[in-house]
């Protein structure tokens, strides 16, 4: 272990020339604050915070403000049936038998419907309310947050200054709560990606390894002491996201001036933060000045003797690659967004989101029970009604509704 240890934390590959580890230790009784990895152990308190407080948030917040709204289930999957309805909202179905007796069905009919009616709780509009509200008030916070932490740092106007000194470049307290809350905020993001309401989004694997690349940026750009650069990655990410999913909120809640206030807001900031700050600023600035400020004119290392065979590429490569995939993922959003705007202007309204997976359940209203418990696929029926809540009958036929009917999932 302390081999490979030793191997994966060389100097000669994390660090300029001439630099060591050593330098990275704070001094006792010095008011400098310098980097440590220990220190990453604050993000894990910070990320079961962050859960705690999303709870906290659902509970007491979302969910009064979603019965509030008459957000209920769109995805009517199940025929209504009071004694199965009152056992599932109050958690009471482990007694399936019981069950059965009061609804007067097999037991095997009363395990589908509690299936079924699970899912249809899965895709609401309800549920996909409170996931994008929360998640458009934590970005909010963070990207408030990362412009405050930000203020009076010179490195903010001149990004040549985020390289010059390294690696002995003090952090503040600002920036380093930055820092481990949104590492803690990724992480307790992670499970979002597999059991959230928006997980069968068709570019769900794209925000996964989007995901995956920002925590390694996070972790190894903390640990080397890269902050400076990494804040401004961070910001430029951040002053997008409260408007995105502030859309998508508005949206499901039925607000369609508010949805198209944040569109307009997202596309507005979106282009220019991504497609421009980020690639012609900061990157150039990752790609360009670090060279120049470490007097490098190849960003090679020699190998270290006994270590590695054949030269190897620097610290440059690893996280300037890492810089390019995250540019790359932003071309691809900004066609989707371009897409979406079309589609959008196209029809004078929000419309269905194009990265929705057309497997999630359209708003389907009750019908009668088959065999199992639930509705068949002849008596579906869809009026792309929001506000309907699935508070119908089934007809016996199959109504689709058009894209700009049904609700953005």
């Amino acid at each position: 272990m302390d081999k490979i240890s030793t191997w994966f934390w060389s100097e000669s590959f994390w660090l300029p020339r001439n630099t060591s580890w050593k330098q990275l230790i704070n001094k006792p009784g010095s008011d400098i604050y310098l980097p440590e990895y220990r220190h990453l152990l604050y993000a894990i308190p910070v990320a079961f915070f962050i859960i705690l407080l999303r709870w906290v948030f659902t509970c007491f917040i979302s969910n009064p403000l979603a019965r509030r709204l008459q957000l209920a289930s769109t995805a009517r999957l199940v025929v209504p049936n009071k004694q199965l309805e009152e056992a599932y909202l109050s958690s009471h179905t482990s007694d399936v038998s019981s069950l059965a007796k009061k609804a007067d069905w097999s037991e095997s009919k009363v395990r589908r419907w509690l299936r079924l009616r699970e899912r249809m709780d899965y895709h609401s509009n309800a549920t996909k309310f409170k996931e994008t509200l929360w998640k458009s008030l934590i970005h909010g916070f963070l990207a408030l947050y990362g412009i405050w932490a930000l203020m009076g740092e010179p490195f903010v106007y001149d990004p040549r200054l985020a390289w010059r000194g390294m690696p002995e470049h003090p952090v503040s307290q600002a920036l380093f709560w930055y820092y481990m809350i949104e590492i803690g905020y990724y992480l307790a993001e992670f499970p979002s990606h597999y059991f959230d309401a928006n997980a069968k989004r068709k570019d769900n694997t794209v925000m996964l390894t989007h995901h995956c690349v920002t925590v390694t940026l996070l972790v190894m750009s903390y640990v080397c002491n890269y902050i400076r650069i990494g804040v401004l990655v961070l910001v430029v990410h951040d002053v997008m996201d409260p408007f995105l999913y502030g859309a998508k909120a508005s949206q499901y809640a039925g607000y369609n001036k508010l949805g198209i206030f944040n569109l307009v807001m997202l596309t507005l900031i979106y282009y220019p933060s991504r497609l421009i700050v980020f690639p012609f600023v900061v990157m150039r600035s990752s790609l360009l000045d670090s060279l120049y400020e470490f007097n490098s004119s190849l960003p090679f290392i020699e190998p270290s003797p006994g270590m590695y065979p054949i030269s190897i590429m620097s610290y440059w490569f690893f996280f300037n690659i890492l810089l390019l995939v995250l540019l790359m993922f932003h071309f691809i959003w900004a066609y989707f967004l371009a897409t979406y705007i079309m589609k959008c202007w196209k029809n004078g309204t929000i419309v269905a989101d194009t990265r929705s997976d057309s497997d999630t359940p359209e708003a389907v209203l009750p019908a009668d029970v088959d065999n199992n418990g639930a509705c068949t696929e002849k008596q579906l029926h869809v009026n792309g009604d929001p506000k309907s809540h699935g508070n119908g009958t089934c007809n016996g036929t199959i109504k689709r509704g058009s894209p700009e009917q049904n609700s953005v999932h």
